[in-house]
């Protein structure tokens, strides 16, 4: 049954791209289980993508609120090494056994505008649309 509540955003769907592959995670996959689809997503991403860099935009704030806790109770041994500035992740190295894993990057650090400011500035064909987070 689909995930509804006041005020409450749930994550639908979680993709990653490397630049030659990649993977999507639709949490009507799960059967509507939002935190092993995360887990899943976050597993995934760390094996496929070893000793890579990954970048959300403003993980500090909204992506790491609605995803850490998964990535935190991923089955695994893994060690967090967070950089954090004023309660916010700037950035979170994965280590396992002593080996970086995955460097988790919050790319509004980089680039400080909204998502939809910086395609409409780059002039990117395909502009971001509005999710209807609530539903209809």
């Amino acid at each position: 049954m689909p995930l509804k509540g006041k005020g409450e955003n749930y994550p639908y769907m979680a993709s990653w791209f490397n630049g030659n592959r990649s993977n999507t995670f639709n949490l009507t996959q799960y059967n509507y289980n939002k935190e092993q689809m995360l887990q899943e997503f976050w597993i995934n991403l760390i094996k496929e993508n070893p000793g890579g860099y990954c970048y959300f935009h403003n993980f500090g704030g909204y992506d790491a609120i609605l995803s850490i806790g998964a990535l935190l109770n991923t089955a695994y041994n893994y060690e967090f090494i967070p950089i954090m500035k004023d309660g916010e992740f700037i950035s979170i190295k994965v280590m396992l056994g002593g080996k970086l894993k995955l460097t988790i990057m919050d790319s509004i650090r980089i680039l400080p505008a909204s998502l939809a400011k910086l395609a409409k500035d780059w002039k990117v064909e395909t502009l971001k649309s509005h999710f209807p987070h609530y539903g209809p």
